[in-house]
């Protein structure tokens, strides 16, 4: 994970955590959990975890980073969040039957895809809301700022990722980690020597066939997602993190795009599912459409215009490790006039994308010098 990410995976957790609150019905609780104090509780631990990992001081982060914006964009928030809070305590009772029932069907369509933000869900729950005058005003306005208050924790991240004084200041602190773990490594392999020389030597080669099977066993269930971690550059010039999740998942989050990119900066682009002999991935992808000349994609409708697919009519996409080069199947799709929902020159929409109209195609990354 680089230090943007590292700042992002802090300053979005109050976003994070009001998904969940989103998730369970609990209106009131996610409100609160968006305040401009969490917010600003969750900037500084950003700031924090990125000036540990780098091994500088706080100060120096915060220099880098434009704090006053901040502090003026924590404002509106605070104003937009106590509107909203006051008008749902006032008439909470009467707006609890109609949030059960508009979340009841949604929740699901729209949550759980990762990288979408709090504030693309919100904008689907605001038209929820069109109806009753009293919660649609201020629940818009605060949809708002989060939308600001999320572009805003990007910006910050790509401003800690491209610092070049802060670059050598995290490669140094590495080094002196990785450091510090062979010293420790040598340690204890000193004392284990002296152990197996002196005292269980005789044990260990009466049981070595026991040993040797248990190893064999251990290493056959490990997944070997080591050689995919680290920083890769895709031919298209976007370039993305591999990051370690829970049990044989590799996420590949964008860090920067390529001038004809269809990512954003945060986009999980893809996921590697490795088998428990290595030999075999397996790849979920984000497929978004490719619009028009001149068209945008609204931020309101990210969240329905993405799709994840780990297979095109029956054919699970796959990915190939060979060295430094990775080779991934990805997903082109081409999406009609028809199938979006244009106001303007921006999409608000999209109709469930139709996989007679998508294709596979062959991602090649290398991995980046230096990481």
């Amino acid at each position: 994970m680089t230090l943007g990410g590292i700042f992002q995976q802090n300053a979005l957790s109050p976003i994070h955590w009001a998904e969940q609150r989103l998730r369970r019905q609990q209106v009131a609780e996610m409100l609160n959990s968006v305040c401009a104090d969490q917010l600003a509780a969750a900037l500084a631990n950003g700031t924090k975890a990125v000036a540990r990992a780098a091994g500088v001081g706080e100060q120096m982060v915060r220099g880098i980073l434009p704090v006053n914006h901040g502090t003026e964009l924590l404002g509106r928030v605070a104003i937009c969040q106590q509107g909203a809070v006051e008008v749902w305590n006032q008439h909470q009772s009467s707006l609890a039957g109609l949030v059960q029932g508009f979340l009841g069907g949604f929740v699901e369509g729209y949550l759980g895809i990762e990288g979408s933000g709090v504030g693309d869900f919100l904008s689907q729950l605001a038209g929820g809301f069109a109806r009753d005058a009293r919660f649609r005003g201020p629940m818009q306005e605060l949809v708002q700022r989060l939308t600001e208050y999320e572009q805003y924790v990007h910006h910050c991240a790509a401003l800690l990722d491209t610092n070049p004084e802060l670059e050598r200041a995290w490669r140094a602190s590495k080094r002196r980690t990785a450091l510090g773990w062979t010293t420790a490594v040598l340690v204890v392999v000193a004392i284990g020597f002296g152990l197996w020389r002196y005292v269980v030597r005789d044990a260990l080669a009466t049981s070595s066939g026991a040993t040797n099977a248990s190893t064999a066993t251990t290493s056959a269930t490990m997944p070997p997602i080591a050689p995919l971690l680290g920083r890769w550059r895709a031919e298209d010039g976007n370039v993305f993190e591999a990051v370690a999740q829970s049990g044989a998942d590799v996420k590949f989050m964008v860090v920067s795009t390529g001038p004809s990119s269809r990512y954003k900066p945060g986009d999980v682009a893809f996921t590697t599912t490795s088998s428990n002999d290595g030999n075999n991935l397996q790849v979920e992808v984000l497929v978004k459409p490719a619009l028009p000349t001149g068209v945008r994609l609204d931020s309101a409708a990210q969240a329905r215009c993405i799709e994840l697919w780990s297979d095109l009519q029956g054919k699970p996409l796959r990915a190939a490790l060979d060295g430094d080069r990775l080779t991934v199947e990805g997903i082109k799709l081409d999406v009609p006039i028809t199938g979006l929902d244009l106001h303007g020159g921006r999409v608000v929409g999209c109709k469930k994308f139709d996989p007679a109209r998508a294709a596979k195609i062959a991602l090649t990354l290398t991995r980046t010098p230096g990481q």
